[in-house]
């Protein structure tokens, strides 16, 4: 059998759900689960760890999946819901019917989602071959795919490229920013030219200092904390339809 879903370490409530039945599974068929491309190698090793190795399951690629197609005696089960993590999957239920678990009537958001990403991968790939441009391989997956969608690809790397070749320097704080416009900028620059014009600089971090005694007083007193209390601060944003772990 071979089961499509969100798997963990998503954080996804579809991938919580189907780790309870991957157990009776097991026992009952040759289970195979098929990770989304590049997500691969964290379920394996997230199973791994849960099983101290011994997963009752195997973990496969979707390219792997393809490899086996077309299995006679294969059964395939999907767990689809309104869920973007499901699109990967979309393909292979109509190519490969088999028994869907729906979590949701209505499909909606999953659909806009697939629309969203048909339009902008179909414009922004064919602006992709017009340019002629060489996807480095560190852009690429083990297994040979694209580890972005044209759609994002397009705007890491020939949007980026452009901003590179009109800047007179660039300044970066991640290593993994500087990877990524060094991929943008593959074959356009010589290299030594491009490393002297990308800088990185690491987001500075001011050292703490001690409020005074009223400031923490009444900052307790504005949130209602307890000077014992632990505060978890999250930088940045958060959405109602993630949870936080």
């Amino acid at each position: 059998m071979y089961a499509f879903s969100p798997l963990p370490p998503q954080r996804n409530g579809l991938a919580d759900y189907i780790v309870e039945y991957l157990g009776p599974l097991a026992r009952d068929f040759d289970l195979h689960l098929v990770a989304e491309s590049g997500t691969t190698a964290a379920v394996q090793a997230h199973f791994d760890d849960f099983y101290r190795g011994k997963s009752p399951f195997s973990v496969i690629s979707e390219s792997m999946f393809a490899a086996r197609q077309p299995d006679p005696g294969a059964r395939m089960l999907y767990n689809l819901g309104n869920n973007g993590d499901c699109g990967y999957m979309l393909d292979y239920l109509h190519r490969y019917p088999g028994v869907v678990m729906l979590h949701d009537v209505s499909l909606f958001y999953l659909h806009q989602i697939m629309l969203q990403s048909q339009r902008a991968n179909g414009l922004m790939g064919s602006w992709i071959e017009d340019e002629g441009f060489t996807v480095p391989d560190y852009f690429l997956h083990p297994d040979g795919s694209l580890a972005r969608s044209p759609g994002l690809l397009y705007q890491e790397c020939l949007m980026v490229r452009r901003v590179v070749a009109s800047a007179s320097s660039l300044i970066v704080h991640s290593r993994y920013a500087k990877q990524r416009v060094l991929g943008a900028m593959h074959g356009a620059m010589h290299p030594v030219e491009l490393q002297a014009k990308v800088a990185l600089i690491p987001h500075f971090v001011l050292p703490p200092s001690a409020p005074a005694a009223t400031q923490e007083a009444a900052t307790l007193a504005r949130y209602r904390l307890r000077s014992t209390d632990y505060v978890l601060v999250c930088p940045g944003f958060l959405t109602g339809n993630k949870m936080l772990y």
